[in-house]
């Protein structure tokens, strides 16, 4: 099974099941960026959106990227913001979003996240 394959089945438990790093990483996310806005933010590896829904009340766009066609489909029922764009691409190819000025940038790695600015 190839790891787009894996997180496919992944997300339809991925937000139930018992995660202690996936669920540290948004208190983390929310404690270092509390009282900030942004502009534009680039979310990639937004996976099932646990933390788009936090990240898009704090800017006026979004743009959340995940490989995971699943992932991201289970993310788009839950964050229903007309201020996040969805694109759905493997960021080891060429981006499709080149030449796009972001104010942060989130970087998913598996189940646990780092944000940079």
């Amino acid at each position: 099974m190839n790891v787009e394959s894996a997180y496919n089945r992944w997300a339809e438990s991925y937000d139930s099941m018992a995660n202690k790093t996936r669920d540290l990483d948004l208190v983390a996310t929310a404690k270092n960026l509390e009282g900030m806005s942004f502009h534009s933010i680039l979310e990639i590896g937004c996976g099932t959106g646990k933390n788009t829904e936090w990240l898009c009340l704090r800017c006026s766009r979004l743009v959340a990227v995940d490989f995971s066609e699943a992932m991201m489909a289970t993310a788009m029922r839950k964050v229903t913001s007309e201020n996040v764009e969805w694109n759905r691409f493997d960021i080891s190819r060429p981006w499709p979003i080149q030449g796009a000025d972001f104010d942060l940038i989130t970087i998913g790695c598996g189940s646990s996240h780092q944000v940079h600015q």
